[in-house]
């Protein structure tokens, strides 16, 4: 399992929970080299991960390049959330799965 963090602003992530009616996407100027579809990307913000989405699609560019997609449906919190420092890009989880 490749679960991934990305660090954004709270407004981002309830556009993408909140669009239930549409596929919702992440276009990554690199793609996790073994993301597989069924993984997780989680948000963070404010200093928290705070839930994720499961990934549904990948469309992959031949330089690395790609796009993450999912629906908003799959969206889950984190309870508790896992604290974090703000970062750029996406970093691999780093907790265990008891959280």
């Amino acid at each position: 399992m490749t679960d991934i963090v990305i660090y954004t602003n709270p407004k981002v992530v309830d556009h993408k929970r909140d669009r239930a009616e549409y596929i919702c996407f992440w276009e990554m100027g690199r793609l996790p080299k073994d993301i597989k579809i069924g993984d997780r990307v989680f948000f963070a913000y404010g200093g928290l991960v705070m839930g994720s989405f499961r990934v549904k699609e990948i469309t992959r560019d031949d330089d690395g390049a790609g796009e993450l997609e999912w629906s908003p449906y799959t969206w889950r919190y984190l309870d508790p959330p896992v604290r974090s420092k703000p970062f750029r890009g996406f970093r691999y989880r780093w907790w265990n799965n008891g959280n």
